[in-house]
C-alpha cells in the first residue's frame, strides 16, 4: 500500500522542517523551494492514493504509476534518514566544542566529526533537489488518470461492527502476513512490567485487515500464550466509554454497573493487573491523540504486559498510538490468489 510509505515520510519531512533543517542544508540555490514543493506534492498525492490503489487492479498503467511512486518514496526515506543522521552529528559537534576536555577527546575519536559539514550539506541539498524533481514528475502524471479525491466523511457508509468469529475460507493469499503476526504474538515476552506493545495492521478498506486479525485471535497457540483475549470494534466516532465498557464486559461476562469514564478506566486497570492480555482494537479511525491518552494509562496497568493489535486504514493512526510493529497489507496480485486456490 503506497500510503504506508507516503504517510511516515511526510510526517518525518514535516518534523525536519519544524526543526529548520532546510536552512541547515540550503547551500544550493532553490533547495528550500524544492523541499517545500516536495512536501506539497506528497500531500496532494496522498489525497488520491486510495482511488489509485483501487484502480491499479484493472489499470496496469496506474500500477506502474504507483510502483514509480513507491521507488521515489524509498529514495526519500534514504535521503531523510541521511539528513536526520547528519543533523544529530552537527548538533553533537556543536555541543562537543563546548563540552569538557574529557568529553571532547572522546567525541573527536569518532570518524563522523572528520566530515566536512559544508560538503555534506551540499550533498544532502542536491539529493533533496533530485528526489523533489522525480516526485514532481509523478505528481504531474497523476492528472492523466482522473483520480478522485478521498476524504473521510463520518456518514459516508455505515460500517458494520466486527466480531472475533472467523470464516477461514475468507482468508485468501495472506499466509505470509499470518505467519509474521502469529510469530509476533508468540514471541518471548521481552516487555518490562506495565508495558503496552502495539502491533498495527494497515491497509485499504475491505482488503482483509479484520480477517487477518481474527486468525491469530482464534489460534490455539496464541490463546495459550495469554490469560485473556479481548476483541473491540472501535470504528467511528471513537467512544472511549463504550470501548471501556466492552473491555469490562468481556472480562466479567456482564455489563459493568459503573458510570463515568474515570470509574470505568480504574476498573479496567484493576481487572488486568497481574495477567497477560491480548486486546484487538479493530477499525480505528481517530487521529486525535487525546482519545488514546485517556485509555492507554489504564491498559498500562497490566503487570504482565499487554499486546494491542490494531487494524486501521490510516497510517497516521499508527503514529498516534505509538506503534511498535507495523504490518502493511498490500493489494493481492492475481498470482497470489491463484497460488492459494491451486
Amino acid at each position: 500500500m503506497a500510503d504506508a510509505l507516503v504517510s511516515p515520510i511526510l510526517e518525518l519531512l514535516i518534523k525536519i522542517a519544524a526543526q529548520q533543517v532546510q536552512e541547515e542544508v540550503n547551500l544550493v540555490v532553490g533547495v528550500k523551494k524544492q523541499a517545500n514543493k516536495l512536501k506539497s506534492n506528497l500531500i496532494d498525492i496522498q489525497f488520491v492514493l486510495e482511488d489509485a490503489e483501487r484502480k491499479q487492479v484493472k489499470d496496469k498503467a496506474v500500477k506502474v504509476w504507483l510502483d514509480k511512486l513507491k521507488n521515489v518514496c524509498y529514495d526519500m526515506d534514504d535521503m531523510l534518514d541521511e539528513c536526520s543522521t547528519a543533523i544529530l552529528t552537527w548538533e553533537m559537534d556543536g555541543e562537543n566544542t563546548r563540552s569538557l576536555k574529557k568529553m571532547r577527546c572522546c567525541f573527536m575519536r569518532s570518524p563522523c566529526f572528520c566530515l566536512n559539514q559544508g560538503v555534506q550539506r551540499r550533498d544532502i541539498a542536491l539529493k533533496i533537489k533530485a528526489v523533489s524533481e522525480k516526485l514532481d514528475e509523478i505528481a504531474k502524471e497523476k492528472a492523466m488518470y482522473g483520480f478522485e479525491l478521498y476524504k473521510v466523511v463520518d456518514h459516508e457508509l455505515p460500517r458494520l461492527s466486527s466480531t472475533s468469529l472467523i470464516d477461514d475460507s475468507s482468508m485468501c493469499g495472506r499466509d505470509d502476513e499470518k505467519k509474521i503476526l502469529i510469530s509476533m504474538l508468540l514471541a518471548e515476552n521481552s516487555q518490562e512490567a506495565w508495558d503496552v506493545d502495539v502491533i498495527s495492521l494497515v491497509g485499504l478498506g475491505r482488503i482483509g485487515k479484520t480477517t487477518l486479525a481474527q486468525l491469530p485471535f482464534n489460534d490455539a497457540k496464541v490463546t495459550a500464550n495469554f490469560h485473556k483475549k479481548i476483541w473491540v470494534c472501535v470504528s467511528e466516532p471513537f467512544d472511549g466509554v463504550r470501548i471501556t465498557k466492552s473491555i469490562l464486559e468481556q472480562f466479567e461476562g456482564s455489563t459493568p454497573n459503573l458510570h463515568g469514564s474515570q470509574s470505568l478506566l480504574l476498573k479496567v486497570s484493576q481487572s488486568i493487573n497481574g495477567i497477560r492480555v491480548l486486546l484487538v482494537l479493530d477499525d480505528v479511525w481517530t487521529e486525535d491523540h487525546r482519545h488514546w491518552e485517556q485509555l492507554k494509562p489504564s491498559l498500562a496497568g497490566c503487570a504482565r504486559g499487554i499486546i494491542i493489535l490494531v487494524t486501521t486504514r490510516k497510517g497516521t493512526v499508527t503514529t498516534m498510538m505509538g506503534t511498535d510493529h507495523r504490518i502493511d497489507i498490500e493489494t493481492l496480485s492475481d498470482d497470489s490468489i491463484g497460488d492459494h486456490m491451486a
